[in-house]
């Protein structure tokens, strides 16, 4: 009865001293850690190229950090760690201004949206710029908005 007194109290011991112990959460920052960096979620039309210009760190150490097999294919939503030191750095580019004439897309625009806010007609713009399929347009693009497609 002795030993099984004692089995049970070295059990209740490391059960508590276990208890004790912090441990990281999934929820936990990822940024704390300096191995880490920063994090990137992606955006559509982004590429690994395109972020890594941002950052100034190379597609390829993105890459590595985030264990992807084909750099090539990363999808928009997906959160992506971006190393710091090494890793081939390269200075960031300052962002592009649109050309003159030229609406840059933003994220949750639409043709429709675009081409009636500024009183043109959507088909006009969309032949305008060589659009296939009007409904197919990308955060960043530049969209030719031309003075003579009046609204219908």
């Amino acid at each position: 009865m002795r030993n099984i007194t004692i089995v049970v109290l070295a059990l209740a011991f490391a059960l508590t001293a276990f208890a004790l112990v912090p441990t990281q959460h999934a929820s936990a920052d990822v940024n704390a850690s300096p191995h880490h960096g920063t994090v990137h979620c992606v955006r559509y039309g982004e590429t690994l190229y395109s972020i890594g210009r941002m950052y100034g760190v190379s597609p390829y150490a993105i890459a590595r950090a985030n264990g992807l097999y084909n750099p090539d294919y990363i999808r928009a939503g997906q959160c992506l760690r971006i190393p710091t030191g090494g890793g081939g750095y390269w200075p960031p580019s300052p962002p592009m201004p649109p050309a003159p004439g030229c609406y840059m897309v933003r994220f949750g625009d639409t043709l429709y949206s675009i081409a009636t806010s500024r009183g043109l007609n959507p088909w006009c713009v969309a032949t305008a710029n060589g659009l296939a399929n009007p409904n197919y347009i990308r955060a960043g693009q530049c969209l030719v908005l031309p003075p003579y497609c009046g609204y219908w």
